[in-house]
Parts: structure tokens; sequence; C-alpha cells
């Protein structure tokens, strides 16, 4: 196994001494106690299932600072643990140095730019592609705007870490391209351009799917936490994960999944008080262009939330300018909640009576919200809506057959199971295990 990773560790706020220190640091990567710490929240609390991520392969107890995973249905890759400290700035520039050093990021980090283009003009023929190309000018601005929205210290680490890389600050802007493309979806349906919004929605159909089971759900009452990130990007994001830990000049020392040329922490993400987070895209029609983005709304969470209260009061201190459900487990409370937002509400759903699980894939569960709510298909409906029945049913089957384990959500993420005939399968439509499926 090759090293992978350099960690900067020091905790220096222009981060010049972490990096002077990197590849000392790559030989003997346990001096930090905090490092066991975070990979124990990564083992016991986040459950890494169908795709590549197993920490428990990565720098814990002395072993070598590198880690191994598995692309879905393909041979291993190395996944890269990278480690950060300073303020925002500081750890945005190590972060761009090291990959920068390293490589590998170039194909992340030049895809999405042009994403915007790509979602937009996707199987519309020559008059899409017109059309989007005269549209160019209004993303741009409408990407200005959003970018503007972002809090200081993360635009300031984001261009930080541009710069780092090589590229212009002003590409910055393309790390809120996600609220943008949800936004378009609900503002289309807001004007009434179904068409429209299908043809976007289907270039890049959400599927993101989690379950959080504990209590009876779980085998031994602990809190387990799964995810699968469903994003476009298939043969970019899942070449090159990364797992990256940070300890930042005030908050909560935290880490986050992600790609190699991508720092977006607030879509996977996890603390040393026991917090995790996932982010799965919604569809609705409050929107807003001058509002916070979903990376940096769980980028504040996982760095100063210590509980669910200190989450949910986050979430409502920093209004979307999109459209998300967050699902927000906390293992020192032992449950989860999934956050519902738009650009004018935020709502709290609570587990059911008798329930000990949470569940979220792509549509709101909020009756209020609901109302709202942009359908860019039937077939997307019946998709969300199976993806959910599965996790609901696998959760309530687990707490009355003595619980789920690591294993059983695993094979869950990775499942084909057809939502309307349970225990047989299919090969698409409902099920967990989708195309799009970049990270487990």
């Amino acid at each position: 196994m090759q090293p992978i990773a350099q960690t900067p560790s020091s905790r220096t706020a222009d981060g010049d001494r972490a990096n002077d220190r990197a590849d000392d640091r790559a030989d003997d990567p346990a001096d930090d106690p905090a490092d066991d710490h975070l990979a124990d929240c990564l083992d016991d609390h986040v459950v890494r299932g169908s795709g590549f991520i197993r920490a428990g392969d990565s720098n814990r107890r002395g072993g070598p600072n590198r880690a191994r995973g598995r692309r879905i249905g393909g041979d291993p890759v190395p996944v890269r643990i990278i480690h950060l400290a300073g303020s925002e700035a500081a750890i945005g520039e190590q972060h761009g140095r090291i990959l920068r050093g390293i490589g590998g990021y170039e194909a992340a980090y030049s895809y999405y730019p042009s994403l915007p283009g790509r979602l937009l003009a996707a199987g519309g023929g020559r008059a899409a592609h017109l059309a989007t190309d005269l549209a160019r000018p209004v993303f741009d601005r409408l990407l200005a705007r959003l970018a503007a929205a972002r809090p200081a210290d993360l635009a300031a680490r984001t261009q930080a870490f541009a710069r780092a890389l090589g590229q212009s600050a002003e590409e910055a802007r393309f790390l809120v391209v996600m609220d943008l493309f949800q936004n378009v979806v609900g503002l289309a349906g807001r004007m009434g351009l179904g068409p429209f919004s299908r043809r976007v929605a289907h270039a890049a159909p959400p599927s993101c799917s989690s379950l959080a089971v504990w209590g009876a759900a779980s085998v031994d009452g602990r809190l387990r936490h799964a995810r699968n990130f469903d994003f476009p990007g298939v043969g970019i994001w899942e070449e090159a994960p990364a797992v990256v830990f940070c300890t930042p000049d005030e908050g909560v020392r935290y880490g986050f999944v992600t790609t190699v040329g991508a720092d977006t922490v607030g879509v996977t993400c996890f603390n040393e008080a026991g917090i995790c987070l996932s982010a799965h895209t919604r569809f609705h029609r409050d929107v807003s262009f001058r509002a916070a983005s979903v990376v940096d709304v769980g980028h504040l969470i996982v760095r100063e939330a210590r509980c669910l209260d200190d989450a949910i009061r986050i979430a409502r201190a920093h209004p979307t300018a999109s459209t998300w459900g967050l699902l927000v487990s906390s293992a020192s409370e032992g449950r989860a909640v999934v956050i519902e937002t738009t650009a004018k509400a935020v709502e709290v759903v609570e587990a059911g009576a008798g329930d000990e699980f949470a569940a979220s894939t792509n549509r709101y569960r909020t009756p209020s919200l609901q109302a709202g709510e942009v359908s860019p298909a039937p077939a997307w409906i019946v998709n969300s809506d199976g993806r959910y029945q599965t996790l609901e049913r696998t959760a309530r089957a687990g707490a009355a057959s003595g619980g789920l384990t690591a294993q059983n959500l695993q094979a869950l993420l990775g499942s084909h199971i057809c939502p309307e005939v349970p225990g047989h399968e299919r090969g698409g439509g409902g099920t967990l295990a989708m195309a799009i499926g970049v990270q487990s």
C-alpha cells in the first residue's frame, strides 16, 4: 500500500509550519490523540456502506496514514486522509497546497464549473444548448449572488483553496452550483415550465438516501448513520475519495467525506461531539439567490453544534438559498432528526411514535412544505418515495428482530430491493443502489 496523504497538523494561523511538517506527520500520524477520537467517530458512528470507505483502515492507533476503499463493484482505490488546522482561510490554503502537491484534483476541480451548462442543456438538443448559451450570463449573475451571500470566513477559505491550487479565486463561486441547479428547477416549477423542469432534473436525478437507527432498531442500541451520496460526476467523484479532518481555531474539530479537488464540508460530515450530517436534495418553489448555500449551513452545523438543538438553532439562524433535507444525528443523545429547509422555512421531522430511526430521501415529510413542493416528473415521486419506503420498512423490521448491524446497513445501501414487492430485486426505479451513486 502506498502512502497517500500529507497531513499538516500544527495549529497555526497561517498554516506555514503545518505544511512544513506535513512529510513528518505522514511518517508518524499518531502524534495527536484527536486523530484517534475522530477516527473512532467514523468507525463507531458513521457507516459507509456499499461503496468504498472503510474508516477503520485509516490512520488510527499508530498505523500508516493511508486507507483503501473500493469502487462500487470495482477494484480497490486509495482513500486520501488529510489533516488541516488553523483559521478557515489557513485550512483552505493548506488543503489546496496539499492537493497541488499530490495531484489528482484536476478532474473534479475542472468538471464543476461546467456543471450548470451540462445540467441545463442535457437531453434538450440543439435548441436547449442555444438557450443555455444565451442564459449563461444570467446563470453567472445568479452564482455571483449566491457566492456574495456566503459567510465571509467560509468564502475566504474557498478562495484560499482555489489560489493554492493555482486557480482564480473567482472560481470559488462554483461551490454553490447545486443550490443554483435546485433553484432553477424550483423557479421552473413556480413559473409552470414543467417540461424544462423535468429535463433539468432528469440530467441529475436526485437520489441520495440516508438512514439513522438507534435503540431497538440498532443491534446494540447504539446510533448508526448510513448514507448513499448520489451526485453528478460519476467517473470523477468516486475515483479519488478523501476524508479530511479539520481542527479550526474556533469551534469543534470535525471531518468530512469528499473527493480530491472538492473542499465541500457541509455535504457529508461529522464532528468530535458526535454530530453527523448528510444533505439531500429537495425541490420547492420557495428559493432565493441571496441566502446561505447548503455547503455553508452544513459546515456551520458541524463546526459549531454539540447537540441536535444546536444544529436546529444554526439552521434557523442561517436560512438556505435552496431546498434541502439534512439528516442530523447525535451520538451523545442517541437519536437523529431531519431538518427540512426552503428559503422561507425551516422545519424539523422527529422520529414517529414508537420508531427509533430517521430516514431521508428527496421529498419533504413536513405537510406545510409539501404544499409548495416541485415534482419534476411522476417517476421521480415514485423513485424517492420507494427508497424511503424501503428504508422505513427495513428499520422497523430490524427493530422487531433484534436490531440492525453495520453490515445490515451496508447491504441495505447497496441493495436493489423492490419497494412494491419486498423480497424481490430489480435493476432500478426506487432502489437504494442507483447508477448516479458516487459514495456510500
